[in-house]
């Protein structure tokens, strides 16, 4: 379990024997540390706006190809309610807002 080659595992100096010497820590510039997290914040920024800026340009022409879709299916509604009022004979067309004779079964 301890093995002495092992770096990970040192041997705890006993009660009555004198602790190692220390060593000295080592120090770490604060320009270095703050240059560092600038970069990181400058990094990650710039990749979530590439991934942001991407996703925008899809999503818009998806947007312009369902407005698209929309529009020719509206087409295709008001083509057929115009074919459908062409086909009815003139006595059986509605007259502006006012239901047609056929509807009038619900009233007084």
């Amino acid at each position: 379990m301890n093995d002495p080659g092992s770096s990970v595992h040192r041997e705890v100096p006993k009660p009555d024997e004198a602790l190692p010497p220390p060593y000295p820590m080592r120090k770490r510039h604060l320009w270095r540390t703050v240059l560092g997290a600038a970069g990181l914040t400058v990094t990650v920024g710039g990749v979530a706006f590439i991934l942001l800026a991407s996703s925008m340009t899809r999503t818009r022409g998806a947007t312009c190809s369902a407005r698209l879709k929309w529009e020719e299916r509206r087409r295709q509604v008001d083509q057929a309610v115009q074919d459908a009022t062409d086909a009815q004979p003139e006595a059986s067309r509605p007259v502006g807002n006012a239901p047609a004779a056929s509807d009038s079964s619900s009233g007084p």
